[in-house]
């Protein structure tokens, strides 16, 4: 059995992934429709109801480019968000998602729950390890926060990215960026993080 879990910071993403296509998508259909109704009416110029609707156009053709770089910029990747960490580094991207297996024990009997409440914060560096020899899956990523495992990346992201790792073309960085649970209603700990992701590193 793969160590995997669901939490609702992946499902925030994933809805925000959605908008995001729906958006864009919106954009660019109201651009299409106008365009042409537009261009036919470029013949009459001094037909008001012409030259709204080209103002019109316009603004929607606007509409529609902003929302194919906001589709560009915003990507699903396996529950995470893959976009440009940096405008002037094109190597590097990045992507939020949780971390899965949090509820389990390690194999030396640590309990990952304590280890999460005692070592994860806001910010602090993670570390990504590959785990060829896993029992359960071969392509697991283990999450280490200071020395310690506190879980695995989603399986999905590990079958992504595993090969690419061992390969050499890339190089997998991460931090946390909150620290959910540890509350009555929620007593179980979450730890959601951004992954950064250079491709080809020297």
């Amino acid at each position: 059995m793969k160590d995997s879990s669901t939490t609702v910071g992946g499902v925030l993403v994933n809805v925000r992934v959605l908008v995001g296509k729906l958006l864009a998508g919106v954009y660019a259909v109201l651009a299409l429709a106008c365009l042409l109704p537009a261009l036919s009416l470029l013949a009459a110029p001094g037909d008001l109801a012409g030259s709204s609707l080209i103002a019109v156009t316009f603004f929607a053709a606007l509409g529609g480019w902003f929302g194919y770089l906001a589709r560009r910029r915003w990507r699903s990747d396996a529950g995470g968000l893959l976009q440009p960490a940096d405008l002037h580094d094109p190597s590097l991207r990045e992507f939020f998602s949780s971390v899965a297996g949090v509820s389990r024990s390690n194999a030396d009997g640590s309990d990952r729950q304590a280890l999460i409440r005692a070592k994860c914060r806001a910010g602090g560096a993670l570390t990504l390890v590959r785990e060829p020899g896993n029992a359960h899956d071969a392509n697991a990523i283990a999450v280490m926060c200071s020395g310690s495992q506190i879980g695995y990346l989603h399986a999905e992201l590990a079958e992504k990215y595993a090969k690419r790792i061992d390969s050499g073309e890339i190089e997998m960085t991460a931090e946390v960026k909150e620290v959910t649970g540890g509350t009555t209603v929620k007593p179980t700990y979450g730890v959601n993080v951004l992954v950064r992701v250079r491709i080809d590193p020297p």
